[in-house]
């Protein structure tokens, strides 16, 4: 069955709540690492080549719909019968709302490097001992 790439380079997290998004609405996806990503996930338990989400053919104008709706709605675009008195939600301005996905790769790469001048650090220091 053909597949369509839904989304494109985000974020290990971001990917697992779009995709559990997109389970709860009954549209079946699957997440591809980019790159060496998945050798990466596999190592460190996290890739900074980000990953994309890919659905059937035949769900992605439903999937993207629920993303767009998602992602980008605000307070007027939400029906009055989706909220009930009880409910605690609290609206963001939408350019806040907007995800940006590239912040998680700044903070992988920083911590790689952080990792990788402990090991290097540990190397000459076990050498000149």
């Amino acid at each position: 069955m053909p597949s369509c790439q839904l989304a494109s380079n985000i974020s290990q997290m971001d990917a697992s709540m779009i995709t559990a998004l997109l389970e709860d609405a009954g549209i079946p996806s699957f997440i591809k690492d980019r790159g060496m990503g998945g050798y990466l996930k596999i190592y460190m338990g996290y890739t900074i080549y980000g990953q994309d989400i890919y659905v059937n053919e035949e769900s992605y104008d439903k999937a993207k719909e629920l993303l767009d709706f998602y992602f980008n709605s605000t307070i007027e675009d939400i029906d009055e019968d989706m909220i009930t008195e009880d409910s605690n939600i609290e609206y963001e301005p939408e350019e806040i709302a907007k995800y940006k996905f590239h912040k998680g790769s700044i903070v992988a790469r920083i911590i790689i490097i952080l990792f990788m001048l402990t090991c290097i650090g540990t190397y000459i220091l076990n050498y000149l001992y």
